[in-house]
Parts: structure tokens; C-alpha cells; sequence
């Protein structure tokens, strides 16, 4: 998987206020004859609510990406992050590869654990 595509975006994405707007967008719900406009802190209780009540787990961390990020931002993630020692060491692994080798790296690893 190359990471190297969205490297600008994983920098620099949070340094720009955004401005969206949705009158396209509501103007198509109101015509479906709904309206999805919520505040925000309903609408966050609301979702956060429905994934205590529902035992909807997280997502798996994919911590090949997380170090590729923490790469491009000067960040490490602590040991008592990760759920096994093996996460950790992949974790590790890439986190301490230098980017321009990550593409070859996966393919060493694909040909080990395939």
C-alpha cells in the first residue's frame, strides 16, 4: 500500500478552516421530504448513544498507517497503545523505516507471511 500519495494532505490537512456549503444538499433531503438538520452536540450524544447501547466496537487500528503518519508528523506512538507485542513491532518496524523503502519493505513482508 503506498501512503506517499496523501503525505501533503496527512500534514497539512488540519492547518485550513474549511467552509462546506449544504444548500444542495438540503434542498435534495427537503424535496425526499427529510430533514437531517441537528446541532452538534445532539447530534454527537445521539451517535455516541447509539454505540454504547449498541456494543459497536472500534475499527482495528492499522498501525502500518499510524506509523507512516507519526513519520510524517515527528510523533511515536507508547508501548501501551498496542494490544499485542506483535502489533508493537510492526508498529515499530515502520515507524523506523525510512519512507522512500516502505513499498519495498511490504513486498519482503508479503513474500515472508503469504
Amino acid at each position: 500500500m503506498n501512503y506517499m500519495r496523501g503525505g501533503y494532505n496527512t500534514i497539512y490537512d488540519r492547518v485550513y478552516n474549511r467552509h462546506f456549503n449544504s444548500s444542495l444538499i438540503e434542498t435534495l433531503t427537503h424535496s425526499c421530504g427529510r430533514v437531517f438538520n441537528k446541532d452538534m452536540r445532539s447530534g454527537l450524544s445521539e451517535c455516541l448513544s447509539d454505540f454504547l447501547d449498541n456494543n459497536r466496537g472500534f475499527l482495528r487500528i492499522d498501525w502500518q498507517f499510524e506509523a507512516y503518519q507519526d513519520i510524517l508528523t515527528g510523533g511515536m506512538a507508547s508501548s501501551d497503545e498496542f494490544s499485542s507485542k506483535e502489533e508493537y513491532e510492526t508498529y515499530l518496524l515502520y515507524r523506523n523505516t525510512p519512507i522512500n523503502e516502505i513499498d519495498g519493505l511490504n513486498s519482503e513482508l508479503e513474500e515472508i507471511y503469504v
